[in-house]
């Protein structure tokens, strides 16, 4: 699963209006440099009752580097098809964006088949049958909900691993459930998910032979199989 993890709606972006206790103008900046975007949003706010909103935000130019990241990913690891998620019939501005630029890159590999599923439908099949997904490409939103289904598909969050990659810096690996300090001293914590996510984090340095022995002695414990 390859989730987008600096744009959609967890740009922190948005504000809360407690009805007449607060009236007045709500002005936000965003900038991205990656993207030379710089975005103005100013709102005259005034309601009698209390409302909230929350700006997401996909741009071209990130949908279309994580597509990148997927699709290589797809032809590193030998995988067939990349299958985007969206939910472009609810939300058609943004994620118009994401499949646009999803398909776009897509052109660049045409070895590989490029599908498309509503997120609904995604997680019902996720269930049903998860090895029909060989590589997932995902927004941020849905990513974190969608990720945590399969790891429990797997058996827990305790077997997930994750991995912050960032192909012009430095890249951060650690296990989906952070940290338990309520199994501290108690002898109860599985480290499956630190070591996967070692292996993990061995392929991306380019030790892909350590990361194949990493993964063949978690093979071996009879917690994944080949």
């Amino acid at each position: 699963m390859v989730r987008e993890n600096t744009e959609d709606f967890y740009i922190r972006t948005g504000a809360r209006i407690n009805g007449k206790e607060k009236v007045g103008t709500y002005v936000t900046t965003l900038k991205r440099t990656a993207d030379q975007l710089d975005l103005q949003v100013h709102t005259e706010l005034s309601a009698e009752y209390a409302y909230a909103f929350n700006l997401g935000l996909i741009t071209a130019g990130g949908a279309e580097r994580i597509s990148r990241w997927a699709f290589e990913l797809a032809g590193q690891e030998e995988r067939q098809e990349v299958t985007i998620i969206t939910k472009r019939n609810a939300n058609p501005q943004m994620y118009s964006i994401w499949e646009d630029a999803f398909f776009k890159v897509a052109e660049r590999y045409p070895e590989i088949q490029a599908e498309e599923l509503n997120v609904d439908v995604a997680a019902m099949c996720l269930v049903r049958d998860p090895p029909s997904f060989p590589i997932i490409l995902i927004s941020n939103l849905f990513g974190d909900i969608l990720s945590d289904l399969a790891a429990e598909i797997c058996g827990s969050l305790g077997f997930g691993g994750n991995g912050n990659a960032n192909p012009n810096g430095v890249s951060i690996f650690e296990p989906i459930h952070d940290s338990v300090p309520k199994y501290a001293g108690v002898n109860g914590a599985n480290p499956i998910a630190t070591i996967i996510v070692g292996s993990m984090m061995m392929e991306n340095l380019g030790a892909a032979l350590i990361s194949r022995r990493i993964d063949r002695a978690i093979c071996a414990t009879g917690l994944w199989e080949n």
